[in-house]
């Protein structure tokens, strides 16, 4: 093999491991520091149960959401009596009448009672590490591909690490936390909601318990239970 074959086989390697490492990369989203706001934080769900995780290392948030969980509860707010003025509305765009079409919309299209129910978030799941305030080697990550969002620092010489995953099949959210060294691990889970009746541990589950808010005139009738449990190797749990 000449010099100048050997060089072209070593540069098509070189880039078939940079177009391997740039596919494994592609479907990683990843951040040097904690979300600020909502629009930052990372989601993760399986289509019914979800969070958005923040990744602050001493003041964990997720924002915990459910798809059943809304305000007020059922009713009907079609009003049959504007049916009429519908074909009115669409004779008016077709002459162009915009401003009269929406005057009239406004006026006869609206909906009957009140304009929906919202959805609405089943609350928050903070996991506080009071000593985690200055931390080196920060990563946030989401890993679409596997569906695995992580959160990773270093804090007083030891490696610290969150994984967060929805199962599909077990319909669970799940905060895998590991430390480089054995004792390391000392934090504490508190539930947070706008919707809560109460909150209480029972049989070793935090439990929070909930209530959709009433909304434009309709009694919040959706009553859920959002339930934390610890397992743990090592350590002891209070």
């Amino acid at each position: 093999m000449t010099r100048n074959q050997l060089t072209a086989v070593l540069l098509m390697s070189m880039l078939h491991i940079a177009s391997i490492v740039s596919a494994q990369q592609r479907n990683i989203l990843w951040y040097d520091k904690p979300a600020a706001n909502w629009n930052e934080a990372l989601p993760i769900g399986n289509g019914y149960i979800g969070a958005m995780i923040f990744g602050n290392p001493g003041h964990e948030r997720l924002q915990l959401n459910e798809s059943t969980i809304w305000g007020g509860g059922p009713n009907n707010n079609i009003d049959t009596a504007a049916l009429p003025y519908v074909n009115q509305v669409r004779a008016l765009l077709a002459e162009k009448k915009y401003a009269e079409a929406q005057s009239l919309a406004n006026k006869s299209l609206g909906p009957k009672g009140n304009s929906g129910m919202p959805f609405q978030l089943a609350g928050n799941l903070f996991i506080e590490f009071p000593e985690h305030k200055e931390v080196s080697n920060y990563r946030r990550e989401l890993n679409i591909e596997n569906a695995l969002s992580s959160v990773s620092y270093t804090h007083g010489g030891v490696e610290y690490k969150r994984e967060y995953f929805t199962s599909l099949t077990k319909n669970v959210l799940m905060v895998r936390l590991t430390a480089s060294k054995p004792g390391m691990l000392s934090f504490k889970a508190e539930f947070q909601s706008p919707l809560k009746q109460a909150i209480y541990w029972k049989e070793g589950d935090l439990i929070l318990a909930g209530k959709g808010s009433d909304h434009e005139n309709q009694k919040g009738k959706i009553k859920f239970n959002a339930v934390a449990r610890l397992k743990i190797t090592g350590g002891t749990q209070r």
